[in-house]
């Protein structure tokens, strides 16, 4: 088989969606599950991230990966939303200073991000600021750890 006829064989036609099936889609994949208000599925079948968690406000992954590829760049990548980040962990304290109040607690809640979780500079420095107001601090549990947490502005 010539190099043309191949390359023509190995280019498949686009997969035609039926609409009907995106509304399944969101059950489907359990997205009110996991997806704590951030996401959903648009009219056209595209996973929306929803970062404030306003519906009025979102974004289309799949434009930005066809955005990306225009550009040259293939997949995988990694798409960040610091906004969620800022959330949960925004939910998390004011969750336990609810359950503070509620229960009249004497003590204080101190949360932590174990840096094992992710060591990504831009995540840290996140978790950083959005528990500044709360007194976040970070969890080492290794000698590693210990110096990336050193090394951050916790102030």
């Amino acid at each position: 088989m010539s190099t043309t006829a191949l390359a023509r064989a190995s280019k498949k036609p686009a997969r035609t969606r039926a609409p009907e099936r995106f509304a399944d889609a969101g059950n489907l994949y359990g997205i009110e599950n996991w997806g704590k208000g951030f996401f959903s599925v648009s009219d056209d079948g595209n996973l929306l991230v929803h970062p404030t968690k306003e519906n009025h406000r979102f974004v289309d992954l799949k434009s930005v990966v066809d955005d990306v590829a225009l550009r040259g760049i293939s997949t995988p990548v990694v798409i960040r939303f610091p906004q969620i980040l800022d959330q949960a962990v925004k939910e998390l304290n004011e969750a336990f200073l609810h359950a503070i109040k509620e229960y009249d607690y004497d003590g204080v809640f101190r949360g932590v991000f174990p840096i094992k979780v992710n060591q990504k500079k831009v995540v840290v420095r996140e978790i950083i600021q959005s528990g500044r107001k709360y007194g976040y601090g970070l969890e080492a549990g290794s000698k590693p750890e210990l110096i990336a947490a050193l090394s951050q502005d916790l102030g």
